[in-house]
């Protein structure tokens, strides 16, 4: 029964007197931080990079590339059927109509959900054209960003309203609209979840905001049995 009220006014504590801090941060995700053909899939913090479509879809690499908007490298899949380059993506079939040919998609998984995502698209030619799609943790498309481009490269990126995005994909819009992918950004959140002692029913906030404004650190309460609590210690920020 202690417990249960203890969790119960934890509850009630986190929800109507202090609003918990995020940490944000602006993640740069480059393939110059490795050599040529290393497979990056799983080489960066809070991402997983993967590859749908294409003649051999799955990992991703870091590949040497002319048209790299940063250093020398972009985005590169495993297309190995001496068709489609391995620097390019793009959704749907090749001219030829084959699977043989598919294109490949860049997918980017975030271990946190985020409420921000950019990426560097350079065209293939002359004129090219290019979509971020955004989804949420039930497959949900959200969001979406296109962009054509005549010149070096464009930027494509989606900014949500709170942290809903769970995964993104980008890709050329087709074969005729295939595009080098370069210089991905998103935004890292960290929450600073509070930490409860149920032995002692002492809970400890990082940081507490009061009505949104006065902040205090290293806040400690301590949760009585009665479902009252007390202030043991804090600080102003």
């Amino acid at each position: 029964m202690k417990n249960s009220i203890l969790v119960l006014t934890l509850t009630v504590i986190i929800g109507l007197v202090s609003s918990l801090n995020v940490n944000a941060e602006i993640m740069a995700v480059d393939p110059d931080t490795f050599d040529n053909g290393t497979d990056i899939s799983n080489a960066f913090e809070g991402i997983t990079l993967s590859t749908s479509g294409g003649a051999s879809a799955g990992s991703v690499f870091s590949r040497t590339d002319g048209q790299a908007t940063t250093g020398l490298r972009t985005f590169g899949n495993n297309t190995t059927n001496g068709v489609i380059p391995d620097l390019v993506w793009f959704e749907g079939n090749g001219l030829d109509g084959l699977a043989s040919t598919t294109g490949s998609t860049l997918r980017i998984d975030f271990d946190s959900l985020t409420d921000f995502v950019s990426i560097e698209i350079i065209n293939q030619d002359s004129f090219d054209g290019g979509v971020l799609r955004a989804f949420d943790s039930n497959n949900i498309e959200i969001d979406s960003s296109t962009s054509s481009i005549s010149g070096a490269s464009a930027v494509l990126s989606i900014s949500a309203s709170s942290a809903t995005i769970a995964y993104v994909t980008v890709a050329g819009n087709s074969v005729q609209d295939s595009v080098h992918l370069d210089n991905l950004q998103f935004n890292k959140l960290t929450a600073t979840d509070p930490s409860f002692d149920t032995s002692t029913g002492i809970v400890t906030f990082p940081r507490v905001t009061v009505d949104g404004e006065t902040a205090f650190l290293n806040v400690e309460l301590l949760l009585r049995s009665d479902g009252t609590y007390a202030i043991l210690s804090a600080e102003a920020e």
